[in-house]
């Protein structure tokens, strides 16, 4: 890996995997876009070097990912892997949750990843390269009774992530079981 890839991960506040996913990607001489939404900008400060740009980027906007992936492109040229890590945790039995906690934990979690596909993939195809790495969980194949919405939302993610590469979309699904420092990106 290297050569000066492109690469685009979401959900990069510091003290979670994507923040990892950034760091180890600059180090193998990747130009990375560490993106999470505004709220969040200021928990990336420390990543800006020559190697890492931040952006604030809301995957639950299709305004916020357009722009995103269209200054990437217009800058760059082109988005080689695009990471899929941006998510949103929500707690209690999903019979019990309010249905608008459900639908924000799909918007972001499920449909957020796929918003950004959607965006990358012509852009990809064109080039016939390109990775993609959505971001799952395990809980999205083994479920536990205190995050429904969050199992429910992961368990898309591995079937989406499926389903695209029946397309034949080169696409990975992580699953990731707890948050680590530990991360190599290039191993999913």
């Amino acid at each position: 890996m290297g050569d000066n890839k492109v690469v685009l991960v979401t959900g990069c506040a510091n003290g979670g995997i994507g923040y990892e996913y950034c760091k180890a990607f600059a180090e193998r001489n990747c130009h990375v876009f560490a993106s999470d939404v505004s709220q969040r900008m200021h928990d990336m400060l420390d990543l800006s070097s020559d190697n890492i740009e931040t952006l604030e980027l809301d995957v639950a906007s299709d305004e916020s990912v357009a722009t995103a992936v269209n200054n990437i492109i217009s800058n760059c040229g082109r988005i080689d892997i695009l990471v899929n890590n941006a998510r949103i945790g929500s707690t209690g039995p999903l019979a019990e949750l309010p249905l608008d906690t459900i639908r924000k934990a799909y918007e972001i979690n499920t449909l957020g990843q796929l918003r950004l596909v959607q965006q990358v993939v012509s852009y990809m195809a064109s080039r016939q390269s390109g990775s993609i790495v959505n971001v799952g969980s395990v809980v999205g194949r083994v479920p536990t009774p205190w995050a429904g919405s969050y199992c429910a939302s992961k368990a898309a993610v591995h079937a989406m992530s499926n389903t695209l590469r029946v397309k034949a979309i080169w696409c990975k699904c992580c699953a990731s079981s707890a948050r680590s420092r530990e991360i190599k990106p290039w191993s999913c």
